[in-house]
């Protein structure tokens, strides 16, 4: 009997996380609907629900949060240099795949789409189209924009990847420093009506990329972490809560 209980207790340990700390949280600023601001000393937004959901439907997962949000590229090499554990919300490029651990089950795939002046007419359906446009066609990122990568190796796009943030890069379009903004749907969307743009700025439509968004860890944290993140994952999907979390922040 008291083998018979030894070996399920080994088991049940095998399933659970060895990280007896909370797993350290990156926050990453300027980034609707993953993180909005922080209420009361704690960020929210999508990430900071699906965390908590995955808090208490898995004891051992448990989650600190950083006292402020950093720039993707900072919060990515603290996250390389060990100073936090995790991060909410990333896309798979060459560089994070050297880097980190992927947990592999996608949070949820959001559509990149271009962003233009409402009363300009502009409307490609391709990158063909907007390669067409020559010099004409400057597409504005956000500096540290996974899509920087994405479209550059595209090839013939003309890119502008100055602007640090969502409003800086539609202040810009408005001021005819380019001609698009590529961002993803969600994000743009969220910022455009924080900032009563809705009247200023358009969509064009169809989508020209879709990306699945990722748990990412670092190196340090041991493998039996990223089982469990991935368990419980599963879990929420299979109750319906992933989903609920999804249109709660407009993800689906």
């Amino acid at each position: 009997m008291l083998l018979r209980f030894a070996l399920l207790a080994l088991l049940i340990g095998l399933h659970l996380p060895m990280h007896a700390a909370p797993l350290r949280v990156g926050v990453e600023e300027a980034s609707p609907p993953k993180w909005q601001d922080y209420v009361a000393g704690r960020p929210t937004g999508y990430c900071a629900d699906l965390l908590d959901a995955l808090g208490k439907k898995n004891a051992a997962l448990r989650f600190s949060f950083a006292a402020q949000a950093v720039p993707q590229k900072r919060m990515e090499a603290e996250l390389q240099e060990g100073r936090i554990d995790l991060v909410c919300g990333l896309t798979r490029t060459p560089e994070r795949t050297t880097h980190f651990h992927f947990v592999e089950y996608p949070i949820y795939a959001m559509d990149y789409v271009l962003f233009v002046r409402a009363d300009d007419s502009v409307s490609p359906r391709s990158w063909d189209e907007v390669r067409a446009l020559g010099t004409a066609g400057v597409i504005l990122l956000n500096y540290d924009s996974s899509a920087v990568g994405r479209l550059q190796r595209l090839g013939g796009l003309q890119l502008d990847t100055t602007g640090r943030t969502i409003e800086h890069n539609f202040r810009k379009l408005l001021s005819g420093r380019g001609r698009f903004f590529f961002y993803h749907r969600p994000g743009g969307v969220a910022e455009m009506h924080r900032l009563k743009l809705e009247n200023d700025l358009r969509i064009v439509e169809p989508a020209l990329d879709t990306q699945p968004f990722f748990l990412i860890l670092g190196r340090h944290v041991p493998f039996t972490v990223r089982t469990s993140l991935v368990e419980t994952l599963q879990a929420l999907e299979a109750s319906g809560e992933l989903r609920a979390l999804q249109q709660r922040w407009a993800l689906r």
